[in-house]
């Protein structure tokens, strides 16, 4: 009985080492083991957050936005007088190809996005951030790639057609939407609530328009990538959610228990209530993982900024605990990883 317990022992633990590999290998690609997207997390260094703090936070997000939809519809970027004094110009700015119902909503969005950046900056007077350095072009593709886990080719571009810009949109505004919602209980002044409960309405206005329009186009197939357009949403909608740490995202269509399909036109909780993201989960998302990068190379400017990773805590190998029960568990863990590692084809 000795023996067979000794064997068992040594057998688990040859398992679980290979389970631990194969997880490594996983969460090096951004990957976990059921083959959801995995980013590690980080807070905000911050003091008690101020009005100037957050509404900072929210300007950075609109250069973001304003330059993105300016760049669509018009093929430059917003007017340097809105950049601030050492504002810099982005980077990727290109106009994008658009039929010309696409083109008006990208002109809409942009105008709406622009005036969002004039309001921020009176609001703000003097404590305005300047415009950062931000990456409109490349970081798309690299959002794409992370999305689906592997490299497309060619790379992912919002300006190469209709659904492409809107594919591009939905990035960024549900994010949007959730940053408003979860800055709002975190402002003191009076008058401000006004000011972030206004622009949270347009950009919420602006993500039902976005979704309408890849609901209506969710079985499309996106060449090259040979991928219908609803599975690429739901890729990007898992990033979000893996990248912010929660159950805080929903693609475009939903299957219910009787396998019936239902739209997702207003993604929110149990309640029809909005989700919220804090300024961490915000920054994990448009940084794509990483202390800094994505689309804002260089970070956001403001106080709220991510802290360095910590060190991953050392792994206690002096527990051997594990029990003959356990080679299932194992063995099945390895399974589903071995089933997974294929991922997301587009």
């Amino acid at each position: 009985m000795k023996v067979i317990k000794a064997t068992a022992l040594c057998l688990c633990i040859f398992l679980l080492a290979a389970e631990g590999q194969a997880q490594h290998k996983l969460l090096r690609k951004g990957l976990t083991t059921d083959g959801t997207i995995f980013f590690p997390r980080r807070t905000v260094l911050q003091d008690p957050l101020t009005d100037t703090d957050i509404l900072n936070f929210a300007l950075n997000l609109e250069y973001l936005e304003a330059n993105f939809y300016s760049c669509a519809a018009f093929g430059k970027a917003i007017d340097q007088d809105l950049w601030g004094d050492n504002g810099m110009d982005p980077m990727g700015c290109k106009q994008a190809e658009l039929t010309s119902g696409a083109l008006a909503y990208a002109k809409a969005m942009a105008e709406d996005e622009i005036a969002h950046v004039r309001l921020l900056r009176q609001t703000l007077g003097s404590d305005a951030v300047d415009q950062p350095e931000i990456d409109i072009g490349a970081a798309f593709g690299a959002a794409a790639d992370a999305a689906v886990g592997s490299t497309l080719s060619p790379s992912f571009s919002p300006y190469a057609n209709d659904v492409s810009f809107f594919i591009g949109a939905f990035i960024f505004e549900d994010a949007g939407v959730t940053a408003y919602k979860g800055a709002a209980p975190l402002i003191s002044n009076k008058g401000t609530p006004g000011v972030a409960a206004g622009v949270l309405a347009v950009e919420a206005y602006h993500g039902g328009a976005i979704r309408a329009k890849l609901i209506k186009a969710s079985k499309q197939t996106i060449f090259p990538y040979e991928s219908q357009v609803a599975a690429i949403i739901a890729a990007v909608s898992n990033l979000r959610a893996s990248a912010s740490g929660g159950d805080d995202d929903r693609g475009l269509i939903e299957t219910s228990e009787q396998s019936q399909e239902a739209f997702v036109v207003a993604p929110g909780d149990k309640n029809a209530v909005a989700f919220s993201r804090t300024p961490s989960q915000v920054l994990e998302i448009v940084h794509l993982g990483a202390e800094k990068g994505g689309f804002f190379p260089q970070g956001t400017n403001g106080s709220l900024s991510p802290e360095p990773l910590s060190p991953a805590p050392p792994t206690d190998s002096s527990d051997s605990s594990c029990k003959v029960e356990e080679w299932a568990l194992a063995i099945l863990s390895i399974a589903v990883v071995a089933a997974n590692l294929p991922g997301l084809a587009i």
